[in-house]
């Protein structure tokens, strides 16, 4: 599960959105980037379980936009995001 979370403003944040999680799953594996507001969920719990453990910290989560690959043979691929 991928999820923007803006309201991320130190590593003690990171650290809570962690606790939050394996709260409903012990298993999980959590990563935050809090530079690009972007936390990651491996979990067997489904998404809104994911939601409501970060947001009962007092974060606002958002779904992330898709992305939008463009690829030119022999050019690298670019990824950026697309409004939905």
């Amino acid at each position: 599960h991928r999820f923007i979370v803006k309201d991320m403003l130190c590593a003690r944040c990171e650290q809570s959105i962690t606790d939050a999680v394996k709260r409903f799953d012990r298993q999980a594996i959590v990563e935050v980037d809090r530079a690009n507001d972007l936390v990651i969920v491996d979990s067997i719990e489904p998404r809104d379980v994911i939601v409501i453990a970060i947001t009962e910290e007092g974060y606002t989560v958002s779904k992330p936009g898709r992305l939008h690959v463009m690829s030119d043979a022999g050019a690298a691929a670019v990824a950026f995001p697309v409004s939905i």
